[in-house]
């Protein structure tokens, strides 16, 4: 991980920031999610969002805690949107 993620991650300031920042990229795609899909209800946008958007940012978070290469980090988000997009039980 680069040493500006390690910050974040270390840094209850920046940690607060990120959150913030995370909760309102979630809001914009979910409002695109919306916009683009008159059908979908605001409800389902929203977790479809946080399922994806969490499940990327959880397993980053994991990898810089591990310790992981850059290479490693995009392996599990890559398997975080498989997981998010085909469900917990699609794993198992």
């Amino acid at each position: 991980m680069s040493a500006i993620s390690r910050l974040v991650l270390t840094t209850p300031d920046l940690q607060a920031k990120s959150a913030r920042l995370q909760l309102r990229l979630q809001s914009q795609v979910a409002n695109q999610l919306l916009a683009a899909f008159p059908d979908l209800d605001p409800i389902t946008a929203a977790a479809m969002t946080g399922a994806v958007l969490g499940a990327i940012q959880q397993a980053s978070v994991t990898c810089a805690q591990l310790g992981r290469t850059q290479d490693e980090l995009w392996q599990a988000a890559e398997h975080a949107l498989t997981v998010a997009t085909n469900g917990i039980l699609g794993e198992f």
